[in-house]
């Protein structure tokens, strides 16, 4: 649980939730066999907008080493994204190995 938490409102910390949905919507298709960066990107997006008041920022599949993007989900990749709820900007990551 972030520190940033405390800057949410009652209303926000529900819309906040999303951003974990996301990840865990992610790693769902992930654990079905989806191996292709791009789709499992666009359901973690589509999660996050079916939430009102969350904004994003960002929603990338890297290596988590050097942070480069990876098409095709061959190795441990870091699932990493950032959106604003309300005023406060959160971050999530979650590591999926094949």
């Amino acid at each position: 649980m972030s520190s940033r938490n405390a800057y949410l409102n009652p209303q926000e910390r529900k819309s906040a939730l999303a951003l974990n949905r996301a990840l865990s919507e992610v790693k769902s298709r992930f654990d079905q066999g989806e191996r292709n960066a791009s789709g499992l990107i666009t359901v973690g997006k589509q999660t996050l907008t079916r939430e009102l008041g969350v904004r994003l920022d960002y929603f990338e599949i890297v290596d988590p080493v050097t942070f480069d993007p990876m098409p095709e989900l061959t190795s441990t990749v870091l699932v990493a994204l950032a959106a604003l709820v309300g005023n406060t900007r959160l971050i999530d990551n979650i590591l999926l190995n094949p």
